[in-house]
């Protein structure tokens, strides 16, 4: 801790676990993705129906959904290992 001369307050640092990192990104990642899959599959119509645009917008949401996954797995790793590591301490 440091105090600030000028104010008279103290600044400090907090640190937050990467854990808590990961969980904010899980929430918030999570609904984009189950929006993503949601606008793919509510656009797809029965095979050889849908319309070469749709076609396009189906396969930029599943792209995007894909991209989301890698850092989904990461943080949800690594919050699992952060629960685990909790408990048998």
């Amino acid at each position: 801790m440091q105090q600030d001369t000028n104010n008279k307050t103290i600044v400090g640092t907090i640190t937050i676990p990467p854990e808590t990192f990961a969980a904010i990104r899980i929430g918030g990642g999570i609904p984009i993705l189950a929006n993503l899959v949601s606008a793919a599959l509510s656009t797809w119509g029965a095979i050889g129906t849908t319309d070469p645009v749709e076609l396009g917008d189906i396969h930029q949401a599943l792209t995007e959904a894909a991209d989301l996954l890698p850092q989904l797995q990461r943080d949800l790793v690594l919050l699992r290992d952060a629960m685990l590591a909790r408990d048998t301490h």
